[in-house]
């Protein structure tokens, strides 16, 4: 499906909703649930040669589409992994974490959040871009996660939808409510 999303994604459109996150040069960004890399590419061309994109996704088709694109536009701070929830990134070393048009389909879910919790930086944020659901809907999916000896949330509301514009879709930005997990 993602696949043929990318066709009806307007590249400003892409370009604006990454300017709205605020990515800057030099910054860490892991786009989970990646698809062909609609975000991806241009996350990758915002971060520049001192920053770095790690993408993830569990369809190893995304791999083959995302390889492609980096090698037309010249990219070498972008690495794909192809997992169902693992990631090989060390703890604490994202800066936002793009988990666009995926939040309603996870497997996993539970997994996923709390491997997205485990590499985002302390002051990172998760940016969830909300489909096919309520916006309450979408929020109780990454809220409702929790540390599971502390009993608390991973996640809190940060901002909703950072633009009037209704070309853009809706987003929910969630930081750390907890700076670590129990180690269960």
């Amino acid at each position: 499906m993602a696949f043929f999303l990318e066709k009806m994604k307007k590249p400003q459109n892409v370009k604006k909703l990454l300017e709205n996150l605020k990515i800057q040069p030099n910054m860490k960004i892991l786009d989970y649930a990646c698809g062909p890399g609609i975000y991806t590419i241009p996350a990758a061309k915002m971060v520049g040669s001192d920053g770095f994109v790690y993408c993830a996704d569990i369809n190893p088709e995304a791999e083959k589409y995302i390889k492609n694109k980096i090698q037309k536009n010249g990219l070498l701070n972008v690495k794909i992994q192809i997992t169902d929830w693992k990631l090989s990134i060390l703890d604490e070393e994202i800066d936002i974490v793009l988990l666009f048009d995926a939040i309603h389909v996870l497997k996993n879910r539970e997994k996923v959040l709390r491997e997205i919790h485990r590499v985002l930086k302390p002051r990172g944020i998760l940016a969830v871009e909300i489909h096919h659901i309520s916006l309450d809907e979408g929020i109780i999916k990454v809220k409702s996660v929790k540390d599971n000896e502390k009993n608390k949330n991973l996640f809190k509301v940060h901002k909703c939808n950072l633009s009037n514009d209704p070309a853009l879709p809706r987003l929910v930005l969630f930081s750390k409510e907890l700076t670590k997990l129990s180690q269960n």
